[in-house]
C-alpha cells in the first residue's frame, strides 16, 4: 500500500470567488405558507444605492429555507414596509413617525410564494405578506393560536410587480392623547417623530 504524503501550502488566488448568500430561497410550490421573521439589516440597493431594510423570512415548513424581503423607504414604496408591519400585528397609523424595524423579527405571519428563474434555476420569492390569521385551512401550515392577529387590522399586500402604484386605502387611525383629544403638531417637526408602538396589539 503507498503511503500518502501530508498535503502542502498552495498559493491560490481567492479574488474571483463568489461568496455564498446570506440566503438559501430553494423552490418551493407556489402558494401561501406560514412563515417566521428571523432578521432584518439595513442595506443599500445595488443598482440605485437607496437604503432599504432586508428583511430575512423562513418558512414554517421548511425552516432551512431562507428568503430575502426588500423594502426600500422610497414614497411610492412605503406600502410594502406598512404592510409587512401591519401583517405582524403592529399598529400603524398613516402618519410621519419614527419606524423600528427590529420590532417586527420573530414575528409570524403569512407570506405567498412565487417562482423566479434566476441563471437558469428556478428558486421562490416572497411576493405578498399578510397577517397569519388570514391563512386558509389549505396552507402549508397553520399556526398555533397565539400567533394568530386580529383581521381588522389587515391591510391588503400589494404585488411586488405593482411596487410604483399606490397600496390599497385603509381606514386612517387618529392618534389622540390620554384626556382623549386629537394630538396637533406640526408636519415635520422632531415632535411629530413618534415611536411604533406595538404594546396595544
Amino acid at each position: 500500500m503507498a503511503k500518502t504524503k501530508a498535503a502542502t501550502a498552495k498559493a491560490v488566488d481567492f479574488s474571483g470567488v463568489k461568496d455564498r448568500g446570506n440566503f438559501n430561497p430553494k423552490h418551493v410550490a407556489e402558494g401561501d405558507y406560514a412563515a417566521k421573521i428571523v432578521k432584518v439589516e439595513d442595506a443599500e440597493a445595488k443598482k440605485t444605492g437607496d437604503f432599504q431594510y432586508i428583511f430575512t423570512f423562513k418558512l414554517q415548513k421548511f425552516s432551512q429555507n431562507s428568503y430575502p424581503y426588500y423594502c426600500k423607504l422610497a414614497e411610492n414604496q412605503l406600502w410594502k414596509l406598512r404592510n409587512l408591519a401591519v401583517a405582524a400585528g403592529l399598529n400603524v397609523p398613516k402618519k410621519r413617525m419614527k419606524f423600528d424595524p427590529n420590532k417586527v423579527v420573530g414575528k409570524s405571519v403569512g407570506v405567498t410564494m412565487e417562482d423566479d428563474e434566476y441563471e437558469g434555476k428556478m428558486k421562490s420569492v416572497i411576493s405578498a405578506v399578510f397577517p397569519i390569521s388570514e391563512l386558509a385551512d389549505g396552507g402549508e401550515d397553520v399556526p398555533d393560536d397565539e400567533d394568530a392577529f386580529d383581521e381588522d387590522s389587515a391591510v391588503p399586500a400589494a404585488d411586488d410587480a405593482d411596487e410604483d402604484e399606490a397600496p390599497a386605502k385603509s381606514k386612517k387611525s387618529k392618534s389622540k392623547d390620554k384626556g382623549g383629544k386629537k394630538k396637533s403638531k406640526k408636519k415635520g417637526s422632531k415632535e411629530d417623530l413618534e415611536e411604533l408602538n406595538i404594546d396595544d396589539v
